[in-house]
């Protein structure tokens, strides 16, 4: 059974979540945001480029502008949305649920999380049918950005917990495994800059 929680849905893919329901719920997602911006990333699992595809295609058919920021941890993309104006983000990762599992979550800004009232909408709209579809001459578009990498890099640098000079008088030999995980493309940029060998 697919559940849908304050943050998104999620489900074992093939059986709960499928790419036509990733594409419902995202073309709802996408209505209710009235078309507008939305930043989308993915984690490393299997299924991602295949919800990612299934979900791409349902907020663009609502006439959302997307802009894909690529293999992101989640954190990453309530960051992007307020660096880039954007409605809203959509994570698609089912974080510690077991491989088979995936899930689309609902982001707001850096600043504030999804209201319970719009992820109520978004159900609403995807489960009794009120998706708005945009004719072909009104659909969205879609671009790639590789900015986040930096970006959220130097936010984490001006925490005022990071003490970056410290690290770099002490230059630290380090290992790192990422487990797999989605911060292996932000965690080797970090530790570098903060002076770790």
């Amino acid at each position: 059974m697919l559940m849908c929680s304050v943050s998104g849905v999620r489900g074992i893919i093939g059986v709960d979540l499928t790419p036509e329901i990733a594409a419902r719920y995202a073309a709802a997602y996408g209505t209710v945001l009235g078309g507008g911006r939305v930043v989308m990333a993915w984690d490393t699992r299997p299924t991602g480029g295949m919800i990612c595809a299934a979900a791409l295609s349902g907020l663009l058919s609502a006439g959302c502008e997307v802009i894909a920021i690529g293999v992101a941890p989640t954190p990453t993309v309530p960051l992007a949305v307020s660096h880039f104006k954007a409605a809203g983000g959509l994570a698609i990762t089912a974080s510690h649920n077991p491989i088979e599992w995936n899930a689309l979550k609902f982001i707001g800004s850096a600043r504030s999380v999804m209201p319970a009232r719009t992820i109520s909408r978004i159900y609403e709209t995807a489960d009794r049918n009120r998706i708005v579809y945009r004719s072909w001459d009104r659909i969205g578009r879609h671009t790639h950005s590789d900015a986040m990498v930096d970006h959220h890099v130097a936010a984490v640098l001006r925490l005022p917990q990071v003490d970056r000079d410290a690290v770099r008088k002490r230059r630290p030999v380090v290992v790192y495994d990422a487990g797999g995980g989605a911060g292996a493309r932000y965690a080797p940029t970090l530790l570098k800059r903060m002076g770790c060998r």
